[in-house]
Parts: C-alpha cells; sequence; structure tokens
C-alpha cells in the first residue's frame, strides 16, 4: 500500500473499515480508499461511496456518493448499480418525511443539488419532474389535469384582479370624499 499499488490500498482500507487485524478506523480506511480511488479502482470507488452513504469517517453526503457510485459503474463495479438504486430509494424515503420536499411525480426523485426540477416544471405549477423522460411519460396521465388547473388558475388571476380594482376604486372614491 506505501509502495502505492491500488489493490493493495484497497485491501488494507477494508481491513481498517471492518476492523479485521487491525484497529477499526473510517478515516483510514476512507484515507485508503481515495487513495485506490484516486488511481480508479473500483471497488474502492464502491466503498468510498457506501462511507458517504453512511456517513462513516466522513460527513453523510449522498451526491458524493453517487457521484462515486457512477464512477465505479463505469470501471465495472457491478455491485454499484445495487447502490446506486438504494441511494435513490433512500433519498425518496426522506423526501416523504419532508413536506418541503419537491419530488418527481413520476418516479418520486426528490430534487437535490445535482438534480434541478427547474427546466421540467409543470405550467400548471402543480407537477414536478426530475428529467424530460419522467415529464414524457407521465404527461399522458397528466394533461386533463393540467389543462384543468392552468384554465382555474387564469379564472383565479382575473378574480384577484377584479378585486384589486375594486380595493383601488373603492380607495380613491374615500380619498375624494374626504375634506
Amino acid at each position: 500500500a506505501d509502495l502505492g499499488f491500488a489493490q493493495a490500498q484497497y485491501n488494507l482500507g477494508d481491513m481498517y473499515e471492518k476492523g479485521k487485524g487491525v484497529t477499526q478506523s473510517y478515516t483510514k480506511a476512507r484515507e485508503l480508499y481515495e487513495l485506490a480511488a484516486d488511481q480508479s479502482c473500483p471497488n474502492a470507488l464502491c466503498n468510498l461511496g457506501t462511507l458517504y452513504v453512511n456517513g462513516f469517517g466522513v460527513q453523510q453526503d449522498f451526491t458524493k456518493a453517487r457521484e462515486l457510485f457512477n464512477k465505479a459503474v463505469a470501471e465495472g463495479n457491478k455491485d454499484a448499480v445495487g447502490y446506486l438504486q438504494w441511494v435513490d430509494d433512500e433519498e425518496r424515503r426522506l423526501a416523504a418525511l419532508d413536506t418541503n420536499a419537491i419530488v418527481c411525480s413520476l418516479c418520486g426523485l426528490p430534487e437535490t443539488e445535482t438534480r434541478n426540477f427547474s427546466k421540467t416544471k409543470c405550467p400548471c405549477k402543480s407537477t414536478w419532474y426530475c428529467n424530460t423522460t419522467c415529464q414524457k411519460k407521465h404527461w399522458k396521465e397528466h394533461r386533463t389535469e393540467c389543462k384543468r388547473l392552468i384554465a382555474e388558475l387564469k379564472r383565479t388571476r382575473k378574480l384577484e384582479a377584479a378585486e384589486e380594482e375594486i380595493i383601488k376604486h373603492v380607495t380613491d372614491v374615500n380619498a375624494d370624499s374626504l375634506p
């Protein structure tokens, strides 16, 4: 590991993570996984991602974990695909607990730092999508409701404009009648 051999760095990191033959240390495991990951070791990328998912030896960060798992998949680690699915499921679970979370109306994934829904917000303002694929798949089901909501929004805006006009008129009349 000291000579820079990625597989040895990964193996030693795994030993530190699990406390096998050494004193367990997530911090030391992270350091060794990072050295091996810098050399594109797929297993190190995957294990480093699990540290970030769980917040072991690092601050919990799903975005960083997803990035590491994607790199691991690209390098051939098949286990990382399952971890990516787990991160998606965990983000959905956490979003369900957060009443302020914005979630995709089709797949349920929440908006995150790297998943911005601003370009895929429906004109009716009631539906959000994580990408155009979800938007297209959901459109057939949502189309009728969307048209109804847009018509309702237009009616509400007209009523609000009329109320403002009445308030302005009453205020003007009252102001004119003052001595």
